[in-house]
């Protein structure tokens, strides 16, 4: 009997002591659920960063007469993700000398399609003459927005004809000229295409760049083109051409073939 009272007894003080614990413990634990660090995290589509694949400087003859340096840039830049792409990416080309000090900075702000391979060019780029130039530093941004495209929008789509180059004289200097023809082969009537180019020697390095604009272009439409830079000392073995339009530009679709809501 003794032992029956001692745990009615034990009973009446530990009861009310869990139920005071547990009081204490059922808002602590809501607080804990409720807070930031324990609700699900919406992470975003993880996208595969663009990738600078190759930066190439061409050299312009110097003249004699001239007392500046001219330089063309291309940097070869691959979208691996295929239904996103950028609407702004802005890529700063800076040249440093044979001693690493800083002769000139330049930048080039351009898109980049969804699974694509494009060409970002910076054309005469000059500096003083007494000037060597050792290397060009890229700055990447520091941030890539991408927008991804509907499922249901088709990408452009275009086909090139590379016409037999020719080589002219323009200002006393030599240049090479690359005709074509460009056609809209696609589902979307465009404002503005462009098209770049390089050219290549027998071992692959790029040793002329140009772009040029052929304005509108409507579907099945097909327009000629010609691009230039100057002639090198080395052979022309390859030029690969590659037109585009800016697919994020609102203002650049003419007309829509199909649901006009396609785009939306």
């Amino acid at each position: 009997m003794s032992l029956q009272r001692n745990a009615k007894k034990a009973a009446y003080v530990i009861v009310p002591i869990l139920l005071l614990v547990g009081l204490f413990a059922v808002p602590a634990t809501l607080r804990q659920l409720n807070s930031p660090n324990t609700l699900p995290q919406i992470t975003p589509t993880p996208y595969l960063p663009i990738d600078v694949e190759e930066v190439s400087v061409i050299p312009h003859p110097v003249l004699p007469t001239s007392d500046k340096r001219t330089f063309d840039i291309v940097a070869k830049v691959h979208n691996p993700n295929p239904r996103a792409g950028l609407a702004s990416y802005t890529l700063r080309f800076v040249l440093l000398d044979t001693t690493e000090k800083e002769i000139t900075t330049v930048e080039k702000e351009a898109y980049v399609l969804p699974g694509s391979v494009q060409y970002v060019t910076v054309l005469n780029v000059s500096f003083p003459r007494e000037r060597q130039l050792g290397r060009v530093q890229i700055d990447r941004p520091t941030e890539e927005v991408f927008v991804r495209l509907p499922e249901t929008v088709d990408l452009p789509s275009f086909s090139l004809f590379l016409q037999e180059r020719q080589e002219r004289q323009t200002g006393g200097t030599p240049v090479i000229v690359q005709g074509g023809i460009v056609r809209n082969t696609g589902t979307f009537d465009w404002q503005r295409v462009e098209v770049r180019a390089v050219a290549l020697d027998s071992s692959g390095g790029v040793i002329g760049v140009g772009e040029t604009f052929v304005g509108r272009l409507l579907v099945g439409e097909q327009r000629e083109f010609a691009l230039e830079w100057p002639k090198g000392t080395e052979t022309i073995q390859q030029v690969i051409a590659v037109p585009s339009t800016n697919i994020f530009k609102e203002e650049n679709v003419v007309e829509i073939i199909g649901d006009p809501a396609r785009l939306r």
